[in-house]
């Protein structure tokens, strides 16, 4: 008598023509940066866009600082 090996079970099994089984695991997407990146950048650009409009702000009001440092109406009307 010949000897009979026992079936072995294996967990993957080969598929032959057909597509592979899916495995479970999450797949990246590597074309986008990590959320992360995208929140220090946006972060980073706010704070580049508050600066510049502080900027802004700071040129008007010394432009503007002109007339409300004019003498008073008394000093004014006596000066003439």
């Amino acid at each position: 008598m010949t000897e009979q090996k026992r079936p072995v079970l294996t967990l993957k099994r080969k598929t032959e023509g057909e597509t592979p089984t899916r495995s479970r695991k999450t797949i990246i997407n590597v074309t986008t940066p990590p959320k992360w990146k995208v929140k220090k950048q946006k972060l980073a650009e706010k704070a580049a866009r508050e600066a510049e409009l502080t900027a802004k702000k700071a040129q008007a009001r010394q432009a503007l600082s002109i007339y409300l440092n004019l003498p008073s109406l008394d000093e004014a009307v006596n000066t003439l």
